[in-house]
């Protein structure tokens, strides 16, 4: 699937040029992650109302009250997490009720995958391939596009003392 992160740089109007313009040109795009302003609940519902194609992935910028009221407001089509575990939680099921699914944003060491494993309503995990990452004895593993969640204790991240201390020097 092909997503689009315009990172609030575009209007309504802008917005609906761009993905007809990828769509004219071939392109189907599963989702577009904020595109407009994250205060703009009206213009969201109206990406939502209008764009019949391609899901609205918002939320990441709100807490839970402003997911809530996305989710009020019909502003979203997947709500996107950047959360403590409570929160993303407390968010996925109150998107459950509307019917609307999540997704993951960066976690550190990618410990997020062991939540999102929890939650059916999770269509994915971003996953960005940071220096972080080398900081684990074993990295979460991605398989054909799929994060496996390590089979061990707690979040399973055990850190590697040696690479720590290496990023530790000055």
């Amino acid at each position: 699937d092909l997503m689009v992160d315009a990172n609030e740089a575009w209007t309504v109007k802008q917005t609906m040029s761009r993905l007809g313009a990828y769509r004219d040109a071939g392109h189907r795009i599963y989702w577009v992650e904020d595109p407009i302003d994250r205060n703009d609940l009206d213009g969201y519902a109206v990406l939502c109302r209008q764009l019949s194609d391609t899901r609205v992935n918002t939320g990441e910028y709100h807490g839970y009250s402003g997911k809530r009221k996305l989710l009020e407001h019909h502003a979203v089509d997947v709500v996107q997490l950047h959360d403590s575990v409570q929160v993303a939680r407390q968010t996925t099921t109150l998107a459950g009720e509307y019917g609307v699914p999540v997704a993951f944003g960066n976690t550190i060491l990618e410990t997020g995958v062991h939540l999102a494993a929890t939650m059916p309503e999770c269509l994915y995990l971003e996953f960005s391939d940071c220096n972080w990452n080398e900081l684990a004895a074993e990295p979460v593993k991605v398989q054909d596009g799929v994060a496996i969640a390590p089979d061990r204790p707690g979040h399973g991240i055990e850190l590697d003392r040696d690479r720590l201390k290496h990023f530790s020097k000055p």
